[in-house]
């Protein structure tokens, strides 16, 4: 199934959780309503698949965790789930086309899977650069003038 995903994350904090929830269900009523999934995605999702409108690319059986692959798979082509928590938090999950297995091939995903790989990389490194930038910054505010 070619997938996108929305996720607001929580922890296990029973307020976070509470507001996580609260605010996926709010999401979820303006897909609902007929606003754009991937805008939507690129808006809110806490998921680095943000920055490509939630687009998980092509996913089989037992690639993602159990609560997740079970609200995929049940899905039909075109449909957006109800809200789905795992350990990451709360999921709206789109079935954006769904292929038989004889439809796959090789050949057929080889440019899309080579330029996935390509970006989830750059994302990672990219991730990691911040993350080592923000933990060397020291950052003053003097005077209310902020300096770096």
């Amino acid at each position: 199934v070619r997938a996108s995903h929305i996720l607001i994350k929580a922890n296990d904090s029973p307020e976070e959780k509470k507001n996580a929830r609260m605010e996926i269900e709010k999401l979820k009523e303006k897909i609902d309503g007929g606003e754009d999934f991937g805008k939507i995605a690129r808006e809110y999702s806490q998921c680095p698949s943000s920055y490509d409108n939630g687009d998980l690319g092509y996913l089989g059986r037992g690639q993602t965790v159990e609560e997740f692959d079970k609200a995929l798979f049940r899905l039909k082509e075109g449909e957006v789930s109800g809200v789905v928590e795992t350990e990451f938090g709360f999921h709206l999950i789109y079935a954006r086309e769904k292929l038989n297995k004889e439809s796959l091939s090789y050949e057929d995903l080889k440019e899309e899977m080579e330029e996935k790989i390509k970006e989830d990389l750059r994302e990672t490194i990219l991730l990691d650069v911040v993350e080592r930038l923000k933990k060397d910054a020291s950052i003053e505010i003097l005077n209310g003038v902020v300096t770096v």
